[in-house]
């Protein structure tokens, strides 16, 4: 059985896109937040590849 549902972005992808403008470059968790942020994004495009789940 096939079972649809929206596709909507986490909190933690939210609160990283916020974030990373506002961080300067410079500072040694700007790379760390550009990983993070990347494997969110990843994520949540193979979700929006996959839009059906099997129960």
């Amino acid at each position: 059985m096939q079972v649809y549902r929206p596709v909507t972005k986490s909190v933690k992808l939210l609160e990283l896109e916020a974030l990373l403008p506002r961080l300067h470059q410079a500072t040694q968790h700007y790379e760390y937040a550009e990983v993070l942020l990347r494997k969110e994004q990843a994520g949540y495009l193979g979700e929006l590849s996959l839009n059906y789940f099997f129960i």
